[in-house]
């Protein structure tokens, strides 16, 4: 019995002694202990035996970037003697100087020491010498003006072979960022010739008041020794972290004394026009194509606010859509934007188109400057292939001063002349009464004659009649012809004070928009029309069941382009 105990005794001991051998253990450790905030350090975090598990490394981040990580598992048995365990590799960068702490990693139920890291500013004199790699930011103006192009320029300097492996984009709050085109280039400072990489943004400030361009951080990988006589070193390499300088902008606001409606601060801003014909004499009801080019430096098209143009009674003007186009060069963002306008006269005589002009801040004077087109005197002519206008015949009135007044002759040559005239005057009438009566005889036979057609009656406030008359424009092919029946047949059904009253205003915006389209077709100089014609149907029939709650006859939507 007492054998059996202490031999149970010892099977507990040694198995107890088994696990402790056995239970996990961690441990970690760094290759350097002083490192600058460029550098980067390797911690070496190892698990024994193997690990079933990844400990946890968020609590690293907190004072430093983990910009790579690796693993590996090994297990040696050399003579009886066996090794197994498992290592993390993790590649920090700081995020700050002085004393740094690694803390204590946990793994299962044990813990790591903690690694006190010293962290020390970026020696960039080297003894005098410049270093081998710098991040560099620049600033084409420290004082720009609110919502003024300001040209900012990254470079990345190397005089070694190196891989970067993250370039953050440039980031700053309250300011429109663009990129513009990069460029590699080599340049000499001092004992070393650099290959230079560029990075260069149109930056637009928003508000006015100290801007800060934030520090850049780019991660980069070298060989760890360029001495490659030494073989053992050969392949070995270094990740690091080139840091740029902060750059402080001072933005000032809009200038005092600014006139325009829109504050456009740019270096350069030029305006011109273009005629399809170059007389001043118009004809009446001709269309007159003008188009408008505005071309800016230091400003991107989304600045620039639509042109004024004024109203006349002499003729009628329809804008299309500008155009606009942003290039980049040397100079940063330049914006190109073309209107065309067509001009229909309306009226006879002379008249004149009003100038066109534009404030704008020169950002290299520092003063406010006009870009103008000047007024055009015209002379709107009659058309002979129109109609003349109508003229009413007044009756003249006798003078109340006049001393002498015309004595009708009462001759009886004259009388019987105007007895003769009145006879034929009745004979005349009698005429046509007679041919009316005839023609309203046959017309009731013709009417009597036709097959009848059992319909239900139709409601009288549905406006199919109108809807009838605008079908026939989609059943024919399109031109500008049947374009310019439609739109007056449109306008008589459809004024304008009708289409502002609709219950659904997104139908009357569309419908407006499509027949604003379709005019631009007929009287512009567009050769198709941009609209859809199903689109434009759709509309209509949907227009003619909208309720109008305006009693009064109201304006045409679209004034006629001819006079009547």
């Amino acid at each position: 019995m007492l054998i059996r105990s202490i031999f149970t005794l010892v099977t507990v001991l040694f198995f107890c002694s088994a696990q402790a051998s056995y239970a996990a253990s961690i441990s970690t450790s760094v290759d350097r202990a002083r490192i600058s905030m460029d550098e980067t350090v390797v911690l070496s975090i190892r698990v024994s035996p193997q690990a079933n598990t990844t400990p946890n490394f968020s609590e690293l981040e907190t004072q430093f970037d983990i910009l790579n990580r690796s693993q590996n598992s090994q297990y040696r048995n050399i003579n009886g003697q066996v090794t197994a365990f498992t290592e993390w590799q993790l590649t920090l960068a700081p995020k700050s100087t002085g004393k740094l702490v690694i803390p204590s990693i946990q793994y299962e139920q044990e813990f790591s020491d903690a690694i006190i890291l010293e962290v020390a500013e970026t020696d960039d004199t080297q003894s005098g010498l410049t270093p081998d790699i710098f991040l560099d930011i620049q600033a084409e103006k420290s004082e720009p003006y609110v919502q003024e192009q300001v040209i900012i320029t990254v470079k990345l300097h190397t005089a070694i072979p190196l891989r970067v492996d993250d370039a953050p984009a440039l980031n700053i709050p309250n300011a429109l960022l663009l990129p513009l085109k990069d460029s590699q280039y080599q340049k000499r400072i001092g004992d070393k010739v650099y290959s230079v990489s560029e990075l260069r943004y149109a930056l637009f400030p928003q508000m006015s008041g100290e801007l800060e361009i934030p520090i850049q951080t780019f991660t980069v990988t070298m060989r760890a020794n360029s001495n490659f006589s030494n073989p053992l070193n050969y392949g070995q390499t270094e990740t690091k972290r080139i840091r740029s300088r902060p750059v402080m902008l001072s933005v000032k606001p809009q200038a005092k004394g600014y006139q325009g409606e829109q504050w456009l601060p740019a270096s350069k801003l030029e305006i011109s026009e273009q005629w399809s014909s170059d007389t001043q004499d118009w004809t009446l009801g001709e269309p007159i194509t003008r188009k408008i080019t505005l071309k800016a430096t230091g400003l991107s098209a989304n600045q620039i606010p639509s042109l004024s143009l004024a109203e006349s009674q002499s003729f009628k003007q329809y804008r299309e859509k500008p155009e606009s186009s942003d290039t980049q060069d040397a100079r940063g963002l330049s914006t190109t934007i073309t209107e065309s306008i067509a001009i229909v006269p309306t009226q006879e005589g002379a008249t004149q188109l009003p100038e066109v002009k534009l404030y704008w801040w020169d950002t290299q004077s520092n003063t406010q400057k006009i870009a103008l087109l000047p007024a055009r005197n015209i002379n709107i002519k009659a058309n002979p292939q129109l109609p003349a206008p109508k003229t009413p015949i007044l009756a003249t009135q006798p003078s109340s001063d006049a001393t002498e007044q015309t004595i009708p002759d009462t001759t009886p040559a004259t009388l019987e002349g105007v007895h003769a005239t009145v006879i034929w005057q009745i004979l005349t009438a009698l005429l046509v009464a007679t041919n009316l009566s005839l023609a309203a005889l046959v017309w009731h036979l013709w009417r009597r004659s036709r097959p009848k057609l059992h319909l239900p009656a139709p409601d009288a406030s549905a406006p199919q009649s109108r809807l009838q008359e605008l079908d026939k424009f989609f059943s024919q092919p399109l031109n500008r012809a049947s374009a310019a029946y439609f739109l007056r047949a449109f306008n008589r059904h459809f004024p304008k004070q009708a289409i502002d009253a609709m219950a659904d205003q997104s139908l009357a915006t569309e419908l407006k928009h499509a027949i604003q389209q379709l005019n631009a077709y007929t009287y512009g100089d567009k050769p198709h029309y941009e609209g859809d014609l199903p689109t434009l149907q759709s509309l209509v029939r949907q227009a003619t069941q909208q309720p109008n709650k305006s009693s009064a006859l109201p304006t045409p939507l679209l004034t006629g382009l001819y006079p009547d």
